[in-house]
């Protein structure tokens, strides 16, 4: 009997133990997958801050100019179409204002006219992010959307990538803000 419980104690040991070297191994993984996603993220958003037609929206001063938001808004709708990521892509003025944004619509990519545009000058990401500098990104934590004050439903988990953009003089003008589709963690 003590032979047998014995054998029994070791077999359910080494089990534990290459329990837990495989479930190290998956998160090690996983993190690895976080890491790299993190890194994509931030190339898109960096790449977006400097990109000509979001520097050329803030070219006149306070008024917008039109022919770059056109062309913006196209390029944004065909990259979220394809990259798939982001819940919203969006540019806001230093005020909160989205001058552009860009749903997925669950792999239904569409504009969102002027008229839904929204203020976001008081949610704690655009404050986070317009005081930034060049270069520096904003991520915020894990949350639920909201849109026009209420929790989105069916329910949305979000990370909020910023980064803040600069006019051709060098003033910051704006931010560009990433709504990365939390379900993809």
């Amino acid at each position: 009997m003590g032979i047998a419980l014995y054998y029994y104690y070791a077999e359910t040991g080494f089990q534990h133990h290459a329990f837990k070297v495989e479930e190290n191994g998956l998160v090690e993984l996983q993190k690895k997958y976080i890491i790299s996603d993190i890194e994509l993220i931030s190339q898109d958003l960096l790449f977006f801050s400097k990109h000509h037609n979001v520097i050329g929206l803030f070219s006149n001063g306070e008024t917008i100019d039109s022919r770059s938001k056109e062309l913006l808004q196209k390029e944004l709708l065909l990259f979220s179409a394809t990259q798939k990521l982001y819940d919203q892509i969006r540019v806001l003025d230093k005020n909160g204002m989205e001058i552009v944004r860009v749903n997925f619509n669950n792999n239904n990519p569409s504009i969102v006219p002027d008229s839904k545009l929204q203020n976001k000058k008081q949610r704690y990401y655009f404050s986070d992010t317009i005081q930034l500098e060049r270069g520096e990104l904003f991520v915020s934590p894990l949350d639920l959307n909201i849109e026009r004050r209420q929790i989105e439903q069916p329910l949305k988990p979000m990370i909020r990538f910023g980064t803040p953009v600069f006019d051709h003089l060098g003033r910051k003008s704006g931010i560009v803000l990433l709504n990365y589709l939390g379900k993809h963690l």
